[in-house]
Order: structure tokens, then C-alpha cells, then sequence
């Protein structure tokens, strides 16, 4: 009896083993954890469509595109220098002969103004407008014969401007005006030495040329009697030898000679 019921317990275990197995997994074993929601991908937004290309128009095949033209620079306007402050700078004028100086120009102004104000003035003037448009019209006797009528006016206005000059230049000492004069020595002789290319030094030496000869020429009394130095013309020949004898190469003296005159070409 006591085996019997042995046999049943073993038999009764093995069963509900077997049972167990026959049946699905969700009675035996906790359901597994619920998955989580795979989250919907991101749409990546599409890239920037790129700007539609301008076509630039294409040259004519065999005709280069014209080339713009080159934009030059512009030169700002030169000031211009009174002649006599260049003058003044020159001699070092100083002081009261400064001051002496520079009133005398001031009354030398106050004079050719009254003057072109004065009927005489502005006839001149008239004169020289009507001149000037013949000119541009190609009139060439109607320039000589406003010329003719406007004579006396233009010897009075040069007459009252070499005293108004000469009164300017008395101011100077002998020594000051030989320095200036030959300062427009200079200027008169200087373009016929372009060929030879001066350096620096033989400006210098060629103005000292200058100083030398107008201290010989320049008196006393004589830019008085011509305030404009125009009768410098007389030594500017020899000043000019001068130079070129003591100051230029012999490279430079070939280079001054006038080019050989070509025989015309036989026909």
C-alpha cells in the first residue's frame, strides 16, 4: 500500500511536468516586456537648389570682345606761383624790405584794376573778345584791323605796367636784381640743353653761368629802364656758348648738333 502510493505521487509530478510542457509559454513563464514604439525616421529637408546661371553673351566667333579702356588718373591741377613770391624767395627778401615789397605789389593791383575798370580798360578788353572770335572764325583781316584800332590802347596798358613793375622791383638791391636776372637767364636758355639731358650738377653749374653773366650785364638803372629783363636777349647767345664750352660732354655738344638735312628723294 505504501509503494502504491509512492508510485502515485511520482506519477502525479510527472504529469503536471508534462503538462507544464505541452502548454504554451505564455502559461509558464511572465510575458516578455513590451517592445518600445520605433520612433517614424526625420525627413531630411532637400538642399537649396542652386541660383539659375546667367548666361553672359558670348562674342561674335572671329571678333574679340572690345577692350574698356583704361581709366587714367587725373593729375590734380598744378598751383601756380606768383612770380613775385618766386621773386621774394629767390633774393630772401626779409623784414622791412619785405614788408616794403609786399606793398608795393598790393598798390601795383589796386592800379591795374582801376585801369581795366576805366573806359580805356574795358575798350581794350571789348577789343580782345571780338579779336578772339575773328580768330576762331578764321577772319584773319578782321584780327589784323581790330589790332590796328586797339594799338594805343595796348602801348598804354604796357607803358603803365613797366612802371607798376619797375616800382616792384626797386625794392631789391643791385645785388638782388643781378639774381634775378639771372634767374630768367636761365629760364630763356634752359630748352635749348634738352637734347643734352643735364644732370643735376650741370644745372648748377649752367645757372651759376647764368648768375655770372647778368651780373656783368645787370646795372644800375637797368631794370628800371626794363622791368621784363627783355634785353636779355642780347646775351643769351653768348651765355649759351658759355655753357656749352664749360658745363656739357662732348657727348652732349654731339648730341646738340642739328640733325643732317636729308636730299629729297628723287622722283
Amino acid at each position: 500500500m505504501k509503494n502504491l502510493t509512492i508510485i502515485t505521487a511520482v506519477t502525479l509530478s510527472a504529469a503536471i511536468l508534462a503538462g507544464c510542457a505541452t502548454q504554451s509559454e505564455k502559461s509558464c513563464t511572465p510575458p516578455p516586456a513590451p517592445a518600445k514604439p520605433t520612433p517614424a525616421p526625420v525627413k531630411a529637408s532637400p538642399p537649396p537648389k542652386p541660383a539659375a546661371k546667367v548666361e553672359q553673351p558670348k562674342p561674335a566667333v572671329g571678333k574679340p570682345a572690345p577692350a574698356k579702356p583704361a581709366v587714367k588718373p587725373v593729375a590734380p591741377p598744378k598751383e601756380v606761383v606768383s612770380e613775385f613770391d618766386q621773386m621774394a624767395t629767390l633774393v630772401n627778401l626779409q623784414g622791412e624790405q619785405l614788408v616794403t615789397f609786399n606793398q608795393k605789389r598790393a598798390a601795383r593791383e589796386q592800379a591795374l584794376a582801376a585801369w581795366n575798370s576805366s573806359a580805356s580798360g574795358k575798350k581794350l578788353a571789348e577789343s580782345r573778345l571780338q579779336q578772339a572770335a575773328a580768330k576762331e572764325a578764321g577772319n584773319t583781316n578782321q584780327v589784323q584791323q581790330l589790332q590796328k584800332q586797339a594799338i594805343l590802347l595796348t602801348d598804354e596798358e604796357w607803358v603803365m605796367k613797366k612802371k607798376l613793375r619797375a616800382e616792384v622791383i626797386s625794392v631789391l638791391t643791385l645785388p638782388q636784381q643781378q639774381k634775378w636776372a639771372g634767374f630768367v637767364l636761365f629760364g630763356k636758355v634752359e630748352k635749348t640743353f634738352r637734347k643734352a639731358k643735364l644732370t643735376e650738377q650741370q644745372v648748377a653749374q649752367a645757372k651759376a653761368v647764368c648768375d655770372k653773366q647778368a651780373s656783368n650785364f645787370v646795372k644800375d638803372g637797368t631794370i628800371a629802364a626794363d622791368p621784363y629783363l627783355t634785353t636779355l636777349a642780347e646775351i643769351q647767345p653768348a651765355t649759351v656758348k658759355a655753357i656749352t664750352d664749360s658745363v656739357l660732354t662732348a657727348e652732349q655738344k654731339t648730341a646738340m648738333q642739328p640733325a643732317p638735312a636729308t636730299a629729297p628723294a628723287k622722283k
